[in-house]
């Protein structure tokens, strides 16, 4: 697809049948040669893992457990007794300890 220059104006009413033909053309253009259809199947399994994440991120967070082992791991790593990577290790694994 060669993307076409076009002058249109929505407050004078000129070029805007050409645009929309020109969009047309494209929509023709992108599902003939199957690239549509391979953004769409990639945009819903992005959202699928994207609404994973957010359920996953709202049910850990909005854990009152979770809350307090968070805050607690945080003035561990802020105060340089225990390593970033050890304070969530260890809230995570309590995490999926409640879960089981």
């Amino acid at each position: 697809w060669k993307p076409e220059v076009m002058c249109y104006s929505g407050y004078y009413e000129l070029g805007i049948p050409e645009v929309w033909d020109m969009i047309d053309r494209y929509f023709d253009f992108a599902r003939d040669n199957g690239y549509f259809e391979r953004k769409r199947r990639n945009q819903a399994r992005y959202w699928m893992y994207e609404t994973i994440d957010e359920q996953l991120r709202n049910n850990f967070y909005n854990n009152p457990e979770i809350s307090a082992a968070l805050g607690a791991a945080e003035a561990d790593v802020l105060a340089n007794r225990r390593s970033s990577f050890a304070a969530a290790t260890e809230v995570l694994a309590r995490y999926w300890k409640m879960r089981q």
